[in-house]
């Protein structure tokens, strides 16, 4: 008895995703409706992970997230 293997069983063919953590995502300045308490205004480079610089980062070491992206956080 031959077995073969589906493509759509394959993990060779399963699409790859990175998964970004935003540096809002653990910032105690986050606010309501991804308003920065600090700032005033959103600031979608770091809501959306494309950056991890932000003068008034406030992190709350307790967050789960912080363990993933605290290699990644610069000051200015």
């Amino acid at each position: 008895m031959n077995k073969k293997i589906s493509n759509s069983m394959s993990t060779e063919n399963d699409p790859v995703f990175d998964v970004i953590t935003p540096l809002c995502a653990v910032c105690l300045n986050s606010g309501v409706g991804d308003i920065c308490k600090a700032k005033g205004k959103k600031f979608t480079e770091c809501k959306y992970g494309q950056s991890y610089k932000c003068d008034d980062f406030l992190p709350n070491k307790n967050n789960f997230f912080y363990k993933i992206i605290k290699d990644k956080i610069q000051r200015r």
